[in-house]
């Protein structure tokens, strides 16, 4: 008996650095990739710039996994509601702050801004696409797109917005990584309404036309 029981102490003293060990693989494959995020809407140019971004390679989205975590139907769903929008707030996985790395809304919208043309300190730079697209102090991105969202006829356009909190962000990003991962995250959504064609949103950002 008394082997048998030393025998046992000896092998569960060799698993217990084993079962250890597959606790902190599961824990680090807890984290998501940046193809993962935002319900997979991140094509490969856009994944490259949120890793840019967050000079990681490890994300964490708000809610994911939970009844309310942002997918494309539940975003297309709230734009014919009067609930508040379905959004992707995803942190840098080493966050210290749990402020945005990209925090990204869509809206349904009558209208669009136009280009501005008096902007004399550089911080709006606009893109030739969409009904509208531009950044704001390398903080922020909207782009306006024609989709019809359904019941709101006097809603013809789609507005999405993103946010990226500064002190997230590496210094070597560019105001163009927010639009690169907006637009991809607009096409993704545009083809599951069923609007791609209408929105016209291209498949790689071109250069500022400011």
């Amino acid at each position: 008996m008394r082997k048998g029981k030393f025998g046992l102490v000896a092998i569960l003293t060799l698993l217990t650095p084993i079962i250890s060990g597959c606790g902190e693989n599961k824990e680090r494959e807890s984290h998501l990739t940046a193809a993962e995020v935002c319900a997979s809407s991140l094509d490969q140019t856009a994944v490259r710039s949120l890793e840019r971004m967050g000079e990681t390679e490890k994300f964490d989205e708000a809610s994911k996994g939970q009844l309310d975590s942002f997918t494309l139907e539940r975003a297309y769903q709230r734009l014919n509601s009067r609930k508040i929008s379905n959004t992707c707030y995803v942190t840098r996985a080493e966050t210290k702050t749990d402020h945005p790395l990209i925090h990204v809304k869509f809206y349904p919208a009558p209208s669009h801004p136009e280009p501005s043309q008096d902007d004399t300190e550089g911080d709006i730079v606009n893109y030739p696409f969409g009904a509208y697209a531009g950044t704001i102090n390398g903080n922020s991105a909207a782009l306006y797109f024609k989709c019809m969202t359904g019941n709101e006829k006097k809603m013809p356009y789609i507005w999405a917005s993103l946010y990226s909190a500064p002190d997230e962000r590496s210094k070597k990003a560019t105001s163009k990584d927010l639009m690169i991962i907006l637009n991809s995250m607009s096409r993704a959504l545009a083809k599951h309404i069923g609007c791609a064609d209408e929105a016209g949103l291209p498949a790689q950002v071109p250069a500022p036309s400011n």
